[in-house]
């Protein structure tokens, strides 16, 4: 699970992100992410798009940091109309 920073127990891996008007960070544990592990991003609103953007940045920061592969997808539930949110994404991600 990637949560905003503070909300996880243990160690974990942060990741600071730009947002409109200031920066965030989102963090996810360390060593949750196994070899060949199939990772879903699910966001519940799609806006600006800098949080789903950030989630999988943070995951390939812990492939690489932890030399493993896994398969992810990324899905939204809903959209905020007139956001640039898709606009960020390869077409047929989302």
């Amino acid at each position: 699970m990637i949560r905003k920073q503070g909300k996880l127990p243990g160690p974990t891996i942060c990741y600071e992100y730009d947002l409109e008007y200031g920066t965030d960070v989102l963090e996810i544990q360390e060593g949750i992410i196994t070899l060949g592990q199939r990772v879903v991003v699910l966001d519940d609103l799609l806006a600006t798009g800098y949080t789903i953007n950030t989630a999988v940045h943070l995951i390939h920061n812990v492939e690489a940091e932890n030399h493993r592969h896994c398969v992810y997808h990324r899905a939204v539930v809903s959209e905020w109309p007139g956001e640039a949110g898709r606009s960020l994404h390869r077409p047929g991600l989302l």
